[in-house]
């Protein structure tokens, strides 16, 4: 994420008086100076980290510098009366942290949630999301609705920036924690994957006959491809129609299975494809929902005709609550094997905890595939929709709403 856009947008993130209620971060910046090379209001954890002054900072003067087994804590009390999501989110940046397999911390965001039933949920650190290597600013949070099935006020929230038992070195900069009040009552948002032909010869006609719109996450290199693909003017008749495009790279390869040229190919190029024709594009499905801590990193980063992917769709199932963090949106797959009770489970959890339902799909009415749905199955499916009462979003209205 470029420095502007990343100040901008987490502005506007965290402006939106009535969705939110401020957090009590003591000293998120660390501005505030504490003893010796510490800041304000921030314990050690492990060895002792350095706060320091760059022009490299994040936001403002001051950043904190933690080397191998080093960290920094601190405490956010909360006393919730009614369970609200609270996100907690931090900027990150690295150097030449070594990529040890016996290490899952590398540079991370930690985090320990108690709640007023004396329960606890943590943060995932994992293999997976861990940062290593050298990498400039990004983003990394969490959502606690996403940590735990808990429904449970939050007591309080023990914040940890920390690395790992390995050689280089991490800054951390803009500590937030914020509270949010739902201000949707759920949401749906159905999701169309790789550009394919059945997308517009039969889902666009049914959700139309709805009244609902969907997203197409498009593949640039399968556009204008050959029989099973959209073309080009399909795909900009579904957006004419009130549907979104989000990018899903150039050739859907799996982000965590190429270089770091490939990879930055596949995030620009199908952005520049997709504006260059007209889309406004400001969000990016991962091709099998793979991902690491690279590939967040580098889809924060990406920028193309001032417009920068706001958010990462990944695989991961679940549902978004208000306050989601951007750069994990989790989805629920209709498969073949998908029961219309099941996806009415779907549409009752998100009513039910006033979050984001976000539906990926793919192929329709194609036999023998664990990716497709019926027709028929897509009818019920769409008029369970409507019978629940929930309100039909683009991908990109979705996040909107659940972000302000």
């Amino acid at each position: 994420m470029s420095k502007i856009f990343g100040a901008l947008f987490l502005a506007c993130f965290f402006a939106g008086v009535a969705s939110f209620a401020e957090g009590q971060v003591v000293n998120g910046s660390f501005e505030s100076a504490g003893s010796g090379s510490l800041a304000s209001g921030w314990q050690v954890l492990g060895n002792s980290y350095t706060r320091v002054n760059s022009p490299n900072v994040w936001d403002q003067l001051w950043m904190i510098r933690v080397n191998s087994g080093a960290g920094a804590v601190q405490k956010v009390t909360l006393n919730q009366t009614t369970a609200l999501p609270v996100s907690i989110t931090v900027a990150v940046k690295g150097q030449n942290i070594a990529d040890d397999p016996g290490d899952k911390m590398g540079a991370s965001l930690d985090c320990k949630i108690a709640y007023r039933d004396g329960s606890f949920a943590w943060c995932p650190i994992t293999l997976k999301t861990k940062s290593v290597g050298t990498f400039d600013w990004k983003w990394v949070g969490y959502n606690s609705k996403n940590l735990s099935s808990s429904t449970q006020p939050i007591d309080w929230i023990e914040v940890r920036l920390r690395m790992g038992n390995v050689a280089g070195q991490a800054w951390f900069d803009d500590v937030h924690v914020e509270q949010w009040n739902p201000t949707q009552n759920g949401l749906v948002t159905l999701m169309f994957d790789d550009s394919l032909l059945t997308t517009y010869m039969k889902a666009f006609p049914l959700l139309s006959s709805h009244g609902f719109a969907g997203t197409s996450a498009a593949v640039s290199s399968y556009i204008d491809s050959d029989s099973d693909h959209m073309t080009l003017s399909q795909l900009r008749e579904l957006e004419a129609a009130g549907w979104s495009v989000v990018s899903h790279t150039v050739t859907h390869a799996d982000l965590t299975a190429v270089d770091v040229t490939h990879l930055n190919d596949e995030l620009y190029f199908s952005h520049k494809y997709l504006v260059d024709n007209g889309f406004t594009v400001k969000h990016l499905a991962l091709p099998f929902g793979a991902y690491n801590a690279l590939v967040f990193g580098r889809a924060q980063e990406e920028r193309y005709a001032g417009l920068d992917y706001e958010s990462v769709r990944t695989s991961d199932r679940g549902f978004n609550p208000q306050g989601v963090f951007p750069y994990n949106i989790r989805v629920q797959g209709v498969i073949s094997s998908t029961t219309l009770a099941e996806f009415k489970s779907w549409l009752n959890t998100a009513k039910a905890t006033k979050s984001w339902l976000v539906l990926i799909l793919h192929e329709i009415d194609r036999p023998n595939d664990i990716y497709t749905v019926t027709s028929g199955m897509l009818s019920d499916m769409a008029q369970a929709i409507a019978d629940s009462g929930l309100p039909v979003v683009t991908y990109d209205d979705g996040f909107h709403a659940m972000t302000q």
